[in-house]
């Protein structure tokens, strides 16, 4: 009775884990959510309500809609209070979200005939509910203008998945929102949402008449417009003047569409300092563009505003959550912090989280580009100042044209040099490792794994490998390092998401436990796409540019032992130590100047060209001995299968079984791991074990009178038998051996 108890304890735990994390992913989505009731089992309600028509449906606290939140520490302490607590997602402007609820078999033959875009879309107890993007305008909530079908709008809100639905059934996805984006509600649609008061509406900027209450809406939305494609004051008030005079009914005068443009325009394109706060401020008055004549706040026309004045892009594969801004000559992350500053300053007194959380999701929806689009900028490369063409050396103006999240810090000099990089390296690396490293730092100035190397740098403490890490790091810029250990890409949930949009992958003096699994590392090395996901937030497949860099005293053994593992490695060695007087503590400042680095620069641009030009990494001796040393302390029972012992019989026995004594082959492999300085041989279970997959055939006997053998797979060459079963060991087929079951 027990038993059973803990485990329904654990379940009711696991399922208010699963409510807690989808409340939190809505949230980092820009969704409000709140807690709801939950259907009982008894077939009533948690309100406790005698015959609740709700059930499941209605808020838990005592303010319902109007206490949904985004914020993190609320969602969870209400989470800890009701842990099977029903979602409550909020639709509208709030969250940018349109929801349509297909209401069993009546709803969906309302559907048919009618236009349905692809768009995420949940399973409800008896019908599904349809996700569109809010489209700019007022969305009403409305019910029942066709049959079975409802809409959810502004001051409106749905029950989430995964909540439990009173028919038994919980929400669940038909086509979740990694697999497709939030679609535009279709018109269909749109013609069935109230119109009952035109002031809340913007009329089109493209035709039509423009009626009273939407005039200085429309016009400041083409004012926008033009102003984002580099027109001046003159000419998009001159263009107004014309929409005025023939699509307005009845016209503006002529000094209000003169405020009009003069509003808009007043700011080049792109300028960061644009502030329409400075002119507005607390007044920002009702008939600032951004509201109707009504003092309706119009999220699009002050987002327009806003991206006509500054550059963005969101590069989520969502439609929320990843904006960037361009700033000193390039995208930098933290876009919705500055778009916030920016509408406080425009709006004033009337900034409220409301209207800013509307201008966010109106400005990342009409800024999305599609990740694989950001830094794919052919040979150029973003320097601190200008984009460099690094086959031809002709150096170009920062521009925000360019979809560049990456800069890297060093400011390009053709004249300048770095000797005392250059007396480092001499000092840490084997000589004929030198152009080597500087080919890797090459390859790490592009976004690009098409070499697909790993970087292993090796070797005793105090000897250089972390310096060279930091070096490294300086150069391309910290913003565009991760620091994830090569265990933790196999082994942590949400460690991968750290790599996208960086150029390295660094982490200093790994530990040496074993990696029991590579399949991560292979694809990341290669390029291959890979599912990742960032905390709270949907997943998406990564597909990575970081090149991974790692150091260790001794470099972890691998489970993996196959020519698809190594070869993906090159590996360095640092053969000198530095203790002492040798060891300058200051040398990482000395090693990364501004001269140093653009030296550095230079030197890594002709490593990228030589490495271009022969199409392919070429390990010289020092590294192919380095890695030939992983391979056998990675596996040196295979090592000393190949090096040791033979498959073929003697010469004149053809026919001969092969045989070779268990303990005899055991004992041969301790001696080769000491002669070797393998460290603490495997013990006998792993290499009978390890033994058994190498030589599937080999089946173990038992002479009379004998020790057990292996037959049919190997025997001992001459110099490495050292004793019983060595010449002997090829005979017929004894008399009076037995079969003996191995033990593993």
């Amino acid at each position: 009775m027990s038993k059973y108890t803990t485990n329904k304890g654990k379940l009711q735990a696991s399922r208010g884990d699963e409510l807690l994390q989808a409340a939190l992913r809505y949230a980092s989505r820009g969704w409000p959510v709140f807690p709801l009731h939950t259907p009982t089992k008894a077939g009533g309600c948690s309100c406790r309500k005698t015959n609740c028509e709700s059930q499941g449906k209605h808020p838990r606290t005592q303010h319902g809609l109007l206490d949904a939140t985004m914020d993190e520490a609320q969602i969870r302490e209400w989470w800890q209070m009701w842990p099977d607590a029903n979602i409550g997602l909020v639709t509208g402007a709030q969250a940018g979200l349109v929801v349509l609820d297909v209401d069993g078999p009546e709803g969906e033959r309302s559907l048919r005939g009618r236009f349905m875009p692809p768009t995420p879309c949940v399973k409800t107890g008896k019908g599904q509910h349809y996700l569109f993007a809010y489209p700019g305008l007022d969305i009403r909530n409305f019910a029942k203008k066709l049959p079975g079908l409802d809409l959810r709008g502004d001051g409106g809100y749905v029950v989430a998945v995964p909540s439990l639905h009173h028919l038994g059934e919980r929400y669940r996805w038909l086509i979740s929102l990694e697999e497709v984006d939030l679609a535009p509600c279709p018109p269909w649609l749109l013609e069935l949402v109230d119109k009952s008061k035109p002031s809340r509406s913007v009329a089109s900027p493209v035709d039509g008449p423009i009626p009273a209450g939407a005039r200085n809406a429309t016009l400041a939305s083409l004012a926008g417009s033009m102003q984002r494609r580099g027109m001046g004051q003159q000419a998009i008030l001159a263009a107004l003047l014309v929409v005025n005079q023939d699509r307005c009914e009845p016209p503006l005068s002529r000094d209000e569409v003169e405020r009009i443009a003069g509003s808009i325009a007043q700011y080049p394109p792109g300028d960061p300092s644009a502030s329409a706060g400075k002119t507005q401020g607390a007044g920002a008055p009702n008939d600032a563009p951004w509201f109707t004549e009504t003092g309706k706040f119009l999220p699009p026309i002050l987002g327009d505003t806003l991206m006509g004045r500054e550059h963005f892009i969101n590069l989520s594969e969502t439609l929320l959550g990843r904006l960037f801004v361009y700033q000193d000559g390039y995208y930098q992350a933290g876009g919705a912090p500055h778009l916030r500053k920016r509408v406080a300053d425009t709006l004033g007194q009337k900034s409220l989280s409301r209207r800013f959380s509307e201008v966010l999701a109106w400005v990342e929806t009409q800024s999305q580009r599609p990740r694989s689009e950001a830094n794919e900028h052919g040979e150029l490369i973003n320097v601190a100042n200008g984009m460099l063409n690094w086959r031809s050396s002709v150096l170009r103006p920062h521009s925000s044209d360019y979809l560049s999240t990456i800069r890297i810090p060093a400011k390009y000099d053709p004249e300048a040099t770095c000797p005392r990089v250059s007396q480092f390296f001499r000092e840490v690396l084997p000589p004929d490792c030198i152009s080597t490293m500087l080919e890797f730092f090459g390859y790490a100035l592009v976004p690009d794994t098409r070499f697909e190397k790993a970087l292993m740098l090796t070797g005793s403490g105090a000897n250089g490998k972390s310096r060279t890490i930091m070096l490294l790091a300086a150069l391309v810029g910290q913003a565009n390092v991760s620091n994830v250990a090569l265990q933790a890409l196999e082994d942590h949930r949400f460690a991968l998401a750290q790599l996208e949009g960086k150029l390295v992958n660094a982490s200093a003096d790994l530990p040496s436990m074993a990696l029991q699994s590579t399949d991560t590392f292979k694809k990341l090395v290669t390029g291959d796409g890979i599912q990742a996901e960032h905390k709270f937030q949907s997943p998406f497949t990564l597909f990575n540019k970081a090149r991974l860099v790692f150091s260790a005293n001794r470099v972890p053994r691998s489970w993996d032992t196959s020519n698809a593992f190594f070869r993906r490695w090159l590996i360095i060695p640092f053969p000198n130590t530095f203790e002492g007087d040798r060891n300058d503590t200051d040398l990482l400042s000395k090693l990364t100047t501004p001269q140093e680095l653009s030296g550095l620069l230079n030197l890594a641009l002709e490593g990228l060209r030589r490495l271009m030009e022969r199409r392919r990494f070429d390990p010289p001796a020092s590294a192919k001995n380095a890695l030939a040393e992983y391979r056998l302390s990675s596996d040196p029972i295979l090592a000393f299968l190949n090096e040791c012992c033979t498959t073929e019989p003697e010469e004149g026995q053809r026919f001969a079984r092969l045989l070779v004594g268990k303990t005899a082959l055991y004992n041969a492999y301790v001696r080769f791991c000491e002669a070797q300085k393998l460290g603490k041989p495997d013990s006998t279970i792993l290499f009978n074990r390890r033994f058994k997959e190498l030589h599937p055939n080999a089946q173990e006997r038992r002479p009379k009178g004998s020790d057990r053998m292996w037959d049919g797979g190997v025997r001992l060459l001459p110099d490495f038998a050292g004793g019983a079963y060595s010449q002997d060991a090829l005979m017929e087929d004894p008399s009076g051996e037995t079969d003996s079951d191995i033990p593993f």
